[in-house]
């Protein structure tokens, strides 16, 4: 078990260099598209979470993937926090706009967001399907 903490420790110390943290993201990033597996991808964002800086620019990124892990595990209340965090770093960022806002209307009407799609899509008014797709059935 010591050897665990002491690599752990190891790691995030290593991951507090920018270059070593987004090295390791896109390694995680592939090795997910390959093999699928959502929990050691999960974790890999955590640690660079924990190691990085809010203000550095792959935490923006490394955020909106974790929430976008946590939209899709259903725990939508986690995926609201990290999509807020990347609001909070860049206020202009619609996807996480959007993403926070369809999680918050799966999270308060279940499994059947229809009836606040339109205020989901709110945050893109430059989205032309905006009006099409707020009229039409998802579910």
């Amino acid at each position: 078990m010591r050897e665990m903490l002491d690599y752990q420790k190891w790691l995030i110390e290593r991951l507090t260099d920018y270059e070593e943290a987004y090295t390791f993201y896109v390694v995680a990033r592939k090795t997910f598209e390959a093999d699928g597996d959502i929990d050691a991808f999960k974790t890999a964002l955590d640690n660079i979470i924990e190691a990085q800086d809010k203000g550095s620019k792959l935490a923006t990124v490394v955020y909106f993937a974790r929430a976008t892990i946590y939209f899709y595990l259903k725990q939508y209340d986690d995926a609201i926090r990290d999509y807020s965090t990347v609001l909070e770093m860049d206020p202009n960022d619609k996807m996480a706009s959007f993403g926070r806002n369809l999680a918050e209307s799966y999270n308060n009407e279940g499994e059947n967001p229809q009836s606040s799609l339109s205020q989901c899509l709110k945050p893109i008014p430059d989205n032309v399907n905006a009006d099409r797709l707020s009229d039409s059935p998802l579910v």
